[in-house]
């Protein structure tokens, strides 16, 4: 066959129409293969489109047995590729193996509720670059957690429903991690918040739900800690007054709990919170009137507790506070007229409260600019 011949049969091969089967596009290939196994490219159907652009693929939703891993190295044609989802029946040692050398540049991981062991996260620490990485609701223990402690660039880690208990923490000591959750956390004593305020660069930590009360205190050591989330955990005013040891709080979430007039008390000598979260707590009218001393503060909510005329009367004078979520409280329109008198003021929340249309258009008249629910 002639040279010209020969290209003349390889042109006409080119233009064959895709849906014949042949020469087809590897693009064409790859999403074809992710569509057969139930994956999300940019959480939509995946595309010959959509393997050029997506950022992130998603097996979180796949059916047990549906994904091969050794079929985990085609990911490597998704060329802008940096999150991975193989939460539930999609995750395993094997699969993650696979994923580390397919994508060695991923950002972020998802593996909960995964089959994920220990052996497994020695290849999770082999991806550099990772900065996202959820674990919660895993089997991984202390072992595990000292392989990705490793990790330079970790940012955010959850470990929620997780039992890595004292001696997981005490293994995270090294990491770079800003953000962690410990939701659900059961059977850490002191040893183990010790370790966590040890962390050099943790800024945000999530406990809700946890079974944790006096060893709060432990926080008090971290020189980062900025926002700390409580929600209904068991903390009592035991631990609610420990919390004014952690003296770089800006940000605290302790809706329904058991705290009480006297945390609202203690918490009064954090100069630096902003934003306090109050809700459904047994707290008093007076109780919450203490904190408007709070000189920083811009977002208060207290939902369902008495807030009333004397807090009321507090804030109505703060400079700085600028949200009030009030819904479910004692609020009416003689408490409005005194919280007009808060100059920051741009939000407020009085859904179920006694408040009047005229109350409303006064304190309008004199906040043109308030965004108001009711």
């Amino acid at each position: 066959m002639s040279f010209s011949l020969r290209v003349l049969v390889l042109a006409s091969f080119a233009t064959l129409p895709l849906s014949s089967g042949a020469w087809a596009a590897p693009a064409d290939d790859l999403a074809a293969w992710l569509k057969s196994v139930g994956a999300k490219l940019d959480s939509k159907e995946p595309s010959a489109a959509l393997v050029a652009t997506a950022t992130t693929v998603d097996f979180d939703a796949i059916a047990a047995n549906r994904l091969v891993p050794a079929d985990l190295a085609k990911l490597a044609g998704l060329a802008r590729l940096n999150t991975v989802g193989l939460g539930n029946k999609a995750g395993s040692d094997a699969a993650v193996a696979a994923l580390a050398k397919a994508v060695p540049q991923l950002e972020a991981l998802r593996l909960h509720a995964s089959a994920i062991t220990d052996a497994g996260l020695a290849d999770v620490a082999k991806l550099v670059s990772l900065r996202n990485l959820s674990l919660f609701n895993t089997r991984i223990t202390a072992v595990g957690l000292a392989s990705i402690a490793k990790l330079t660039k970790l940012e955010r880690l959850d470990i929620s429903g997780t039992n890595v208990g004292d001696a997981g923490l005490a293994a995270l000591r090294p990491s770079p991690v800003r953000h962690l959750s410990y939701n659900t956390m059961k059977g850490v004593t002191k040893a183990g918040i010790a370790a966590l305020a040890a962390l050099p660069r943790l800024l945000r930590l999530d406990l809700q739900f946890a079974e944790i009360d006096g060893e709060l205190g432990e926080l008090g050591a971290s020189k980062t800690l900025e926002g700390l989330g409580l929600m209904s955990s068991r903390i009592s005013d035991t631990g609610g007054v420990a919390l004014a040891r952690i003296t770089t709080l800006k940000d605290l979430y302790i809706w329904k709990t058991k705290i009480t007039d006297k945390t609202l008390k203690a918490l009064s000598a954090l100069k630096g919170l902003r934003n306090l979260y109050v809700s459904e707590t047994p707290v008093t009218d007076a109780g919450l009137a203490s904190l408007a001393v709070l000189p920083a503060l811009e977002t208060l909510w207290a939902e369902k507790t008495p807030f009333g005329k004397a807090a009321s009367a507090a804030f109505g004078k703060h400079a700085k506070i600028r949200w009030l979520k009030l819904d479910e409280t004692q609020v009416d329109d003689a408490s409005l007229a005194v919280l007009g008198g808060a100059p920051a003021l741009t939000t407020l929340g009085l859904r179920k409260t006694t408040v009047t249309a005229a109350g409303v258009d006064a304190i309008k008249a004199r906040l043109p600019r308030l965004m108001l629910s009711k």
